[in-house]
């Protein structure tokens, strides 16, 4: 790569150790797309503390291996499912975490990896509950409070390890990467909630100066 924008320099010297392992089930869609996070994470991160599932429905071989590590009552799936319960709350109740899996894709597509393998309904279903807005601005989110798949391993890290350095250590490529596109002319994104809103305010504002008579000045 040009050194413009090579990211090498923004990872950490040697490879982050951490104590859980993640586990990440990549639709195949994601792995297509240009621009993604994973490629971050698996260059930040240890060697053999993130490995990378891609598939929807996992075959025979694979299946195993992962049904195993999901029928551990020491790993926990980032699902933000009705039943899902702050990963906070693990912390706090001491509980031992080893495994941590996440689904790299949109939200369809997460639901889709989630109902394709029933494997992964063993694990306890945990989520994020924060008011962080997600820095990866050169992808729309759904929500204003939906995090890129490394933002959400970092925030994991971050409190299951009880690390803040982490989270920085992890994020600092992801902010790098992101000023390299806008430099390059990639735009901002904003959320869909927020464009929604927008569309309608201003909608809102055209009706009341019509009935307003506004428009006929």
């Amino acid at each position: 790569r040009p050194s413009s924008v090579c990211l090498c320099s923004y990872l950490p010297t040697q490879p982050i150790q951490t104590s859980i392992k993640i586990h990440i089930l990549q639709h195949p869609r994601e792995q297509k797309r240009r621009l993604t996070t994973v490629p971050l994470l698996t260059a930040a991160l240890a060697k053999d503390c993130v490995h990378v599932y891609r598939g929807i429905r996992f075959t025979r071989n694979r299946l195993t291996e992962l049904a195993e590590i999901a029928a551990s009552p020491s790993t926990v799936i980032l699902y933000p499912s009705s039943k899902a319960i702050d990963i906070k709350q693990l912390n706090c109740d001491l509980s031992t975490v080893n495994d941590l899996f996440v689904i790299d894709g949109t939200w369809d597509q997460a639901r889709t990896i989630m109902h394709r393998n029933e494997f992964l309904n063993k694990c306890v279903q945990v989520k994020l509950v924060n008011d962080e807005i997600s820095e990866f601005v050169i992808r729309t989110q759904p929500t204003v409070t939906c995090l890129s798949t490394i933002e959400a391993v970092a925030l994991s890290l971050e409190i299951l390890e009880n690390n803040c350095l982490i989270k920085e250590t992890l994020l600092k490529p992801l902010r790098a990467m992101c000023d390299m596109q806008l430099a390059c002319g990639a735009v901002v994104h904003t959320s869909k909630d927020i464009k929604k809103k927008t569309l309608i305010d201003s909608s809102a504002i055209s009706n009341d100066r019509a009935i307003n008579g506004e428009d006929d000045e």
